[in-house]
């Protein structure tokens, strides 16, 4: 039997164990890493493989998402030129204001300064208004004359296209700064039909 003693310093002895357990665990960590790369190497495929095909149908869908985004803008577009186009056609279907005014301020010269146009309000539907009976287009008409002049000759005169009836509503006799003259309020209803405009046939 062999005795032997050893003489290496205790910090001699530490090293030299650590160097064993390090080369121990360096062998078990290799294999380790061994032993994954394969699995990590075949994940890595597997989601790059993954990846490739979301890319492939995102490149699919890319027409189609285009071709819907177009169509969105193209139906905001038409929408907002019907809206656009709808209205100024609509105000143009309405009669003109100036032809109107036209006929009442001849009405009223043909009175040789005996009559006179006060206050004037044309009450017209709104464009797009749709109803069963839409209301008829008025024009109120406030005058005032002398107390020899006939309101009746500017009735007859006011009674022309578009205007279709003229009915006087109210009338009075007023006195301003010592002079007496004759107030009247005049309703004027205009035909359905703008000038110009032919009725549709039936």
């Amino acid at each position: 039997m062999r005795k032997y003693v050893n003489l290496m310093s205790e910090a001699a002895q530490f090293r030299t164990a650590a160097r064993i357990y390090l080369r121990r665990w360096a062998l078990a960590l290799a294999v380790f890493v061994t032993a994954l790369i394969p699995v990590a190497t075949w994940r890595w495929q597997e989601a790059r493989a993954v990846r490739q095909q979301h890319e492939a149908l995102e490149a699919s869908y890319k027409p189609i998402r285009t071709l819907t985004a177009l169509n969105t803008q193209l139906r905001t577009a038409a929408v907002a030129l019907v809206h656009d186009e709808r209205l100024p056609l609509e105000l143009a279907q309405k009669r003109p204001v100036a032809s109107l005014l036209g006929i009442i301020a001849a009405a009223a010269a043909a009175s040789n300064g005996e009559l006179f146009i006060e206050h004037l309000h044309v009450a017209q539907a709104p464009p797009g208004a749709e109803a069963a009976q839409p209301p008829q287009d008025r024009v109120i008409i406030e005058t005032a004359a002398t107390l020899t002049y006939d309101v009746a000759n500017f009735v007859e005169a006011l009674k022309v296209a578009p205007i279709a009836s003229v009915k006087v509503v109210a009338d009075e006799i007023v006195t301003e700064n010592g002079v007496d003259r004759k107030s009247y309020h005049l309703e004027c209803l205009l035909s359905a039909t703008a000038p110009g405009k032919a009725p549709d046939a039936r």
